[in-house]
């Protein structure tokens, strides 16, 4: 993922398909249904470029302007590429959206059919431990720093 990310396809802006209860994980895949008339155009323009989209979270209190470009979503999102798709015949997309990374949205556009952002790709530095490891690490530091020493620092 890393020789993507400095080839620039994170130069420009890249389509947002903000959800209320689904996010994308970093090399996970996930299975989508686009039947909206403005997620079928950016998929069908996503699929004319690069193939990248990012998934991002609705921030509570999106209700009312769920259908708008205008709900607030979470800064940090998934960024992904769709792998495959299929178009049936009443225009709605299958697609599955792969994973690539983690990143924090710079400057949205909210103009269009659809929304865009300009996103800059949070990369993880790799640790060189094992996964069990870095496991079995975090949950050490979490019960320290739960322990009540630092419960009475605040």
């Amino acid at each position: 993922m890393s020789d993507e990310i400095h080839h620039g396809l994170f130069a420009g802006l890249i389509g947002l398909f903000p959800l209320p209860n689904a996010v994308l994980l970093p090399g996970a895949t996930q299975a989508l249904q686009i039947f909206e008339p403005r997620y079928r155009a950016m998929v069908e323009d996503v699929l004319a470029g690069a193939g990248l989209l990012a998934m991002a979270l609705l921030q509570p209190g999106y209700e009312p302007v769920y259908h708008s470009n205008a709900a607030e979503i979470h800064p940090v999102l998934c960024a992904g590429r769709i792998r495959e798709h299929v178009k049936v015949p009443d225009g709605r997309y299958f697609i599955n959206l792969v994973g690539l990374c983690r990143a924090r949205v710079l400057q949205e556009d909210h103009q269009g059919l659809y929304r865009r952002a300009l996103l800059d790709p949070l990369v993880q530095t790799p640790t060189g431990l094992a996964p069990d490891q870095e496991h079995a690490i975090r949950e050490y530091l979490r019960r320290r720093l739960a322990a009540p020493i630092f419960n009475t620092l605040k």
